[in-house]
């Protein structure tokens, strides 16, 4: 301050004195030159996860009343009721994990299906629609609903085989391998008129197969890390015939309980109760705005209706419950395998803000260019130069050390007067040192 005030004695030393006070600036902003802060580091390990990739020999899911038809199956075996029980209260998928700590992602291998689609549409006209009853959205069973209308929406699930080898020696299904065939059709009615619109049919063979899914663990949990059936790798089909034994079916089982928790229909009536639906499906994947008709076209005419495309959806909800079963196959074999996971930690790390950094080393440099010529010519003393107390005393010729003797050093000064007894008075204090 001394310093800064000096006015017209302003002078070299003043502003070197100024730079040196100038320095503590620098505290703070090196402070806010780094900061603690959580990063997440990824590393390779090597996990076991007890899941099957294989079906074992006489695994049923369901089985068939009627040993006669190996399309019947109408019970589910107690093993697969609970997967589906499972699926169907969103439980966990928990399997025996080993190896991974917090989280981690990898591929794993288990059940799923390898689907064949093919999709055809057409050109429909339903006809007009002379009902002018508000929109109802009621259930197929009620007597008082036309049901008798035309298709707008509907998904089916039934038992298939594909032929293996030469179809002469196709003997009772022995020779074919078991698949799902899965039928989803939805309408895009857009003429409030003639209820005019398209009808998009596909067409899904769903073959059981060994399938590459993208997991995330966390804690033991698994979920997939992405819900998009194309993201799942198809390392190689399943030939499974599918014969009752002893009247259990591995794919039987599955079909049922997709039957019945996915099956859905609505259809356009025209008997003046407006959509017929039944299954849950239809009325979650209804589009009434899809159109693009007003609110009061909505009221007049039933038709004018629109759903969206379920299919990829469907798709891995099928990866799901195959995938869930594998689970619980595992856990009854103990079947395990070995996969390399990479897994994801928080560690602390020092992160550098460079803006306070250079603005801190600019400082401190100007501040050293402004006090280093304070230095010059510090060769030219001819004793060693310290900032001790008894130097700095001796520096400024203080009267308790002035004398004919040229003291070299601190050690050269102590040797002289180091015995001297020597008396602090300060005000009201007075004490012999």
């Amino acid at each position: 301050m001394a310093a800064a005030l000096s006015g017209l004695h302003f002078n070299y030393i003043a502003l070197a004195s100024i730079a040196a006070s100038l320095i503590a600036v620098d505290g703070p902003l090196l402070q806010r030159a780094s900061s603690v802060v959580s990063v997440d580091v990824q590393t390779s390990t090597p996990i076991s996860a007890q899941i099957a990739s294989l079906p074992p020999d006489r695994y049923y899911t369901g089985y068939v009343t009627n040993v006669q038809s190996t399309n019947d199956t109408s019970i589910l075996t107690p093993d697969f009721a609970r997967v589906m029980q499972a699926y169907i209260n969103r439980s966990p998928m928990t399997s025996a994990l080993a190896g991974c700590q917090g989280s981690c992602t990898a591929a794993i291998r288990g059940l799923g299906v390898f689907a064949q689609c093919s999709s055809n549409t057409t050109s429909i006209a339903y006809g007009s629609v002379t009902s002018t009853e508000s929109l109802i959205l009621a259930n197929s069973s009620d007597d008082t609903v036309n049901n008798t209308g035309n298709t707008a929406f509907d998904i089916q699930f039934d038992m298939g085989w594909a032929q293996i080898g030469d179809a002469s020696s196709i003997v009772d299904h022995k020779d074919r391998t078991a698949g799902i065939q899965m039928t989803v059709s939805y309408v895009v009615i857009a003429e409030k008129d003639t209820c005019a619109g398209s009808l998009t049919v596909n067409t899904c063979s769903l073959k059981p197969a060994i399938i590459e899914y993208p997991v995330v663990i966390n804690n033991g949990v698994m979920t997939f890390s992405s819900t998009a059936s194309p993201n799942y790798t198809v390392i190689a089909p399943l030939f499974i015939p599918d014969l009752p034994t002893n009247s259990g079916v591995f794919l039987g089982g599955i079909q049922l309980a997709a039957s019945n928790i996915l099956g859905s229909s609505a259809s356009v009536n025209h008997g003046g109760a407006g959509i017929t639906m039944t299954g849950s499906l239809a009325s979650q994947y209804i589009d009434i705005n899809g159109t693009g008709w007003a609110d009061e076209d909505l009221i007049q005419n039933s038709c004018v209706i629109a759903f969206r495309d379920p299919t990829s959806d469907l798709l891995a909800i099928m990866n799901e419950i195959f995938f869930r079963t594998a689970i619980s196959i595992a856990n009854s074999s103990g079947t395990v395998q070995e996969v390399v996971a990479t897994r994801t930690s928080a560690e602390t790390v020092f992160k550098s803000h460079y803006r306070y950094l250079v603005v801190a080393v600019a400082i401190s440099l100007v501040c050293v260019l402004v006090v280093a010529p304070t230095f010059w010519g510090w060769w030219e003393l001819d004793w060693d130069v310290a900032l001790d107390p008894i130097t700095t005393a001796n520096a400024f010729n203080a009267p308790l050390l002035r004398g004919e003797v040229r003291y070299r050093d601190t050690k050269d000064i102590l040797h002289h007067v180091g015995g001297m007894r020597v008396v602090y008075r300060g005000q009201g204090f007075e004490q012999m040192l």
